[in-house]
């Protein structure tokens, strides 16, 4: 009699896990096919890849290309001489002219204040 009881409640353990089993990949491929649907259905641009796909202006700026050409523009050495001179709260560029090393008897050339646009 034990044997027969014990075999019905391992039937019914079974069958208890089968269906537990089989509800659950069910519910598995219903969740993934929903997720499937939702992101095949709603595709959204990213904010910052709307503002990327702004058309560009095709014209060329005549005025701003001639103050780029007036630029000054500077030797390798003379990029290597700038010694930064402080006074204040501003800072002035001098650029030592002359030989590769600075010396106490080169001349000093001071540039230009920057300003905030890049123009001269």
């Amino acid at each position: 009699m034990r044997f027969i009881a014990r075999s019905i409640k391992e039937l019914r353990w079974r069958r208890d896990l089968y269906r537990l089993g089989l509800f659950s990949v069910v519910v598995a491929f219903i969740w993934i096919g929903l997720d499937l649907y939702r992101a095949y259905t709603q595709t959204q641009v990213p904010q910052v890849l709307k503002e990327q796909l702004v058309p560009l202006n095709p014209s060329i700026d005549l005025e701003q290309l001639e103050r780029l050409e007036l630029r000054i523009s500077l030797s390798e050495a003379e990029l290597n001489n700038f010694v930064p001179i402080l006074e204040g709260e501003e800072a002035e560029l001098v650029v030592i002219s002359g030989g590769e090393e600075a010396t106490t008897g080169g001349d000093l050339t001071t540039s230009p204040q920057a300003t905030g646009s890049g123009g001269i």
